[in-house]
Formats: C-alpha cells, sequence, structure tokens
C-alpha cells in the first residue's frame, strides 16, 4: 500500500460500517418482506432442492446465455458484471496477501509472473468496467432506448462506477509513478494505469506533489467504494441480490403453473371476485418476482398487445404491483399479523 501504510487497520473501520449498513438495508429490503410474503398463497415446490437451484443459478447468472440474446444491452451487462466481479476478486486477493499473509507470515504469493499476470488481468477486468459504464451512459443518455425508463438513480450508478474505477486507475498511474516502476520493463503488464503514468511522468511533478495527489485520490477512491457498497440495498445495484435468488426459485415444470378459471367458477353467483382481487393472493414467488424486476423493459418490449399500441405495459403492472405491496408491508407489521382481509 504504497504511501497509504498508515491507513492498513484505519480502512477497517469504514468498511464494516458501510457493511453493516448494506446488510440492514438488506434485511429491510429482504427479511421484513419475507414476513409480508408469508400472507401470500404457498407455492413450496419452488422450495425444494436448494442446493441444485442455488447451482443452477450461478451457471445461469456467470453464463449469461439469455441476457446476451439482446447483443447491445447483453454485452454492455457482460463488460459491467465481469468487470465489477473480477476487479472485486483481485481486491480480496491483494488485502489478503497484504493484510494477512505477508504481515503475519511473510509470504507473499503475488510476486514474480504471477503479479504480472494479476496486474494484467485487474487492469483488463477495469478497462471492462469503465467500457461498461461507457455504454450503460451511452444507451440511456444518448440513444434513449425506449424501452428503458430512466431516474436519478441509474444516473447516480453509472457515475459512481465510472468514479469509483477512474480513481482506481489514478491511483496505480501515481503509484508507479512515485515509486519509479513506469519506468521498469513490466510496467506495460498493467497497461491503462501504465499508459496514465506515462502521462504524469511527463508533467515532471515533484515526489512531495505525486505523493499528495495520491493520497487525496485513494481516499476519495476509498470513500466511492465504501459508498457503493454501503447504498447496494437502495440503488441499482440491488438486483444482484434478489435476480440471483428469483433464478434460483425458478419454475423447474414444463408449463407455467397458471391457476385457470373454469366454466363453473365462472357461473357460481356465490363468487364476488374473479382472480386475483388482493395482493396477499398472489404466490410467495409472484411477490418476489417484483423485487427481483430491474425495470430493464424486456418483457414490455416482447409485448404483442404493447407492440401494438395497445394500453399494456407489463413492466408498469410489475412495478404498480411493488408500489402496492411495498405500501401494505409498514401497515402489516403495525397490525402485527392482522388478518388477510385487513391488509
Amino acid at each position: 500500500m504504497w504511501n497509504m501504510h498508515w491507513m492498513r487497520w484505519p480502512i477497517y473501520g469504514p468498511a464494516f460500517i458501510a457493511m453493516g449498513i448494506a446488510a440492514w438495508g438488506m434485511w429491510k429490503n429482504l427479511g421484513l418482506k419475507a414476513k409480508f410474503f408469508q400472507l401470500a398463497e404457498k407455492d413450496d415446490a419452488r422450495r425444494e432442492g436448494m442446493g441444485g437451484r442455488l447451482w443452477f443459478a450461478t451457471q445461469y447468472v456467470f453464463g449469461h446465455g439469455r441476457i446476451l440474446r439482446d447483443a447491445y444491452p447483453g454485452v454492455m451487462h457482460f463488460l459491467l458484471f465481469f468487470g465489477m466481479f473480477m476487479l472485486f476478486l483481485v481486491t480480496l486477493t491483494v488485502m489478503a496477501q497484504e493484510d494477512f499473509t505477508a504481515l503475519f507470515f511473510g509470504y507473499e504469493f503475488l510476486h514474480g509472473p504471477t503479479y504480472l499476470v494479476w496486474s494484467l488481468i485487474g487492469d483488463l477486468f477495469g478497462i471492462s468496467l469503465l467500457l461498461g459504464t461507457i455504454f450503460a451512459f451511452v444507451r440511456r443518455y444518448v440513444v434513449k432506448a425506449k424501452r428503458l425508463d430512466s431516474t436519478p438513480q441509474e444516473l447516480w450508478a453509472i457515475l459512481l462506477l465510472f468514479a469509483m474505477v477512474f480513481t482506481g486507475f489514478l491511483a496505480e498511474g501515481l503509484r508507479m509513478v512515485g515509486d519509479g516502476e513506469v519506468l521498469k520493463p513490466w510496467a506495460p503488464w498493467s497497461p491503462l494505469g501504465w499508459l496514465i503514468a506515462l502521462g504524469i511522468n511527463a508533467l515532471d511533478l515533484g515526489l512531495g506533489t505525486i505523493k499528495a495527489i495520491h493520497a487525496v485520490n485513494w481516499q476519495i477512491h476509498l470513500v466511492l467504494a465504501l459508498v457503493f457498497i454501503a447504498t447496494i440495498p437502495w440503488s441499482k445495484f440491488w438486483h444482484m441480490v434478489p435476480g440471483f435468488l428469483n433464478v434460483a426459485y425458478h419454475n423447474k415444470a414444463a408449463k407455467p403453473d397458471l391457476p385457470l378459471l373454469t366454466m363453473a367458477d365462472l357461473e357460481d353467483e356465490t363468487r364476488e371476485t374473479f382472480g386475483i382481487h388482493r395482493v396477499d393472493e398472489f404466490t410467495w414467488k409472484d411477490l418476489f418476482d417484483t423485487e427481483a424486476c430491474m425495470r430493464c423493459g424486456r418483457c414490455t418490449a416482447a409485448c404483442p398487445a404493447h407492440n401494438t399500441d395497445k394500453p399494456l405495459d407489463p413492466k408498469k403492472i410489475i412495478q404498480d404491483l411493488k408500489a402496492n405491496v411495498d405500501d401494505k408491508i409498514p401497515r402489516w407489521l403495525d397490525a402485527k399479523g392482522a388478518a388477510k382481509e385487513d391488509v
């Protein structure tokens, strides 16, 4: 941790606070809603064989098969997903060496060719993440894809990711200049960091200036990373959690399990309603679908009725249902489990 050795241990305080806030937000999003979902109709088949379901979801998410069917957003998501995942893995690996194996056992596993390859991987996937944010910005705010309804939340997510990664690369470039690595033969193994370092080196700044800029930039990068972690439950990034679980709880049956109305139902004069009348009449999985909705608009784009100018918008239906669920939860909790009819 060049130039920031004094932050080796203090960094863990804010890090644990950020993770605590994120954990509390996740509990608020899923834990409290799970209690509300207990009011809904049962669909216990969805919970059978969870080991196999989780393995399927892992293959599905990392495989990106369906997502890549839609070329532009598919490639964009691929760049964002694997860029973030690999940078997270690289960061954990470096922390494991610096703050554990090297510190307590004097053992460094990131050295020589291994270090060079790991540096290359980190830079390439960092570039991937930067490109993904650019793709996302262009799609939402330049091309303005019709099926998207952009809000400040999306702009915040894009800018936060871009700033977080860019300040990371800037810190790498400043370090390479400060410790003289920029002129070493192995410097190009960190391609973008090296190019930034060459630009900084051409400015011929003094070592003191380099260290001062690096310290400020490093702390900005840290704050951005902690803000990213802490705000996951309230940001666009939240879809990572319910999205994964939603895939795990997929319907294994060959056909959708939809309740059908028979002629006897329609002729029953004692019935006051047909189909779904209250939120609690959905299955818990139906309600969980609203939490996992990412507002990508693929359902609306594929809807034949919507594409023939009919007033039907599947995405809006899901979002309205989610708003209804969110509105019901506080009242249900205040009633401490009131009867369905009262909710």
